[in-house]
C-alpha cells in the first residue's frame, strides 16, 4: 500500500531479489536452530554428530551465500528508492503555481521532502530486515515447535500476539506527540535557517540578541516535546520486554514438569531459548520500526498539504 504510489520509479527486479535471498537466509538461520535441537537428543552419538556437523557447514555456507547477495542487491535498492522519491516530489513540485509555493518556507519544503523520502526508507527498511524475517520465523516456529510441544508453541504465539498488539496500540496513542514533535522540529529548522541566510543582516542591525533568544525559545520548545515523546517509548519498550521475557520462564517451568515425568529436557530447552531469542528480537525490531509507519504518514500528509495546491494552467 505505501509503494504503490511509486511502484513506477522503483527498481522492481532489485526488490524482488531482495526478498527472495531475505526468504532464503532466514529459513537457513531458523533450520540451524532446529538441527542443533532435533540432534543434541539423548543418547548423543558420534553418528549425530557427523550429521549436525555436516548439516551446519551446509546451513552456514547458505546463510553467508544468501546474506552477502541480499546485503549486495538490498543497500543499492533501499537508498536509490530514497533518492528517486526526493525526485519524484521535485517534479511534483514543479507543476505547482509559483504563487502557492511561497506559501511555504523553501527549508519547510526541503526539509518534509527529505523526511518523507527518509521516514518510506524506513518502512522499507522495517519489511525487509523486520517484518519479513519476523513472519518467515513464526511459521517455522510453529511448524517445529508443535513437533517439541503443542501446548508451548500455542503459549508462545498468545504472548507474541499479545505482546505486539499492546505496543502497536500504545505507539498509536503516541503518534500525536509525535507529529507535535516534528512540528516543533520544523519550526526550530526554519528558523534556524532564516536567521543563517540573513546573517550578515542581523549582524548589521544589531539583533543578534533578539534572534539567539528566539532560537533558544524553538530549541527548548523542541526538547520538550521530544523529551514527552521519547518517554512513551520508554514505556512501550518496557511493557514489550515484560511480556516477551515471561516465556523464557514459562519454559524453564514447563521443563520442570517434564523432568519429573522423565522426559528429556535438555533439547527442549535449547530449541526454545535458542529460536524465542531470535523470533523475539524480529518482533521487537518490527513492533519498534512500526513507529516508522506513523512518522511516514505524519510526513506524507505534510508534503501533501503543499502539492496539494493547483497546479499551475497551461
Amino acid at each position: 500500500l505505501f509503494m504503490k504510489e511509486y511502484l513506477k520509479i522503483i527498481d522492481k527486479k532489485k526488490m524482488i531479489l531482495v526478498l527472495f535471498f531475505s526468504i532464503i537466509y532466514n529459513l537457513s538461520i531458523y533450520a540451524i536452530s532446529f538441527c542443533v535441537s532435533s540432534l543434541l537428543v539423548s543418547p548423543v552419538t558420534s553418528n549425530k554428530l557427523y550429521i549436525l556437523l555436516i548439516s551446519l557447514i551446509m546451513l552456514y555456507m547458505i546463510s553467508l551465500i544468501s546474506n552477502w547477495l541480499y546485503n549486495h542487491y538490498y543497500e543499492n535498492f533501499v537508498w536509490s528508492t530514497q533518492y528517486k522519491i526526493r525526485n519524484y516530489y521535485y517534479l511534483k513540485l514543479l507543476q505547482l503555481d509559483p504563487k502557492n509555493i511561497t506559501d511555504y518556507h523553501t527549508a519547510y519544503i526541503q526539509r518534509t521532502i527529505s523526511m518523507t523520502a527518509a521516514t518510506l526508507l524506513s518502512v522499507l527498511e522495517m519489511f525487509l530486515a523486520s517484518f519479513l524475517p519476523l513472519l518467515i520465523g513464526v511459521i517455522s516456529y510453529l511448524v517445529m515447535a508443535f513437533s517439541k510441544s503443542p501446548i508451548m508453541a500455542l503459549i508462545s504465539i498468545f504472548i507474541f500476539v499479545l505482546a505486539f498488539i499492546v505496543r502497536y496500540t500504545m505507539q498509536k496513542k503516541r503518534v500525536k506527540y509525535t507529529e507535535e514533535m516534528y512540528m516543533s522540529a520544523g519550526e526550530y529548522d526554519s528558523m534556524y535557517d532564516d536567521f543563517i541566510q540573513n546573517i550578515f543582516t542581523v549582524i548589521r542591525l544589531r539583533v543578534d540578541k533578539f534572534t539567539s533568544k528566539k532560537l533558544e525559545e524553538k530549541l527548548d520548545n523542541f526538547i520538550r516535546k521530544m523529551q514527552i515523546d521519547d518517554d512513551k517509548k520508554a514505556n512501550e519498550k518496557t511493557i514489550f520486554t515484560l511480556l516477551t521475557n515471561l516465556l523464557y520462564i514459562i519454559v524453564i517451568i514447563s521443563a520442570i514438569g517434564m523432568q519429573s515425568e522423565g522426559k528429556e529436557v535438555i533439547s527442549y530447552i535449547v530449541f526454545f531459548f535458542t529460536i524465542l531469542g531470535t523470533i523475539i528480537s524480529k518482533l521487537e525490531s518490527t513492533s519498534l520500526n512500526i513507529n516508522s509507519i506513523f512518522e511516514y504518514k505524519i510526513n506524507k500528509k505534510k508534503i501533501e498539504e503543499i502539492i496539494g495546491k493547483k497546479e499551475k494552467k497551461e
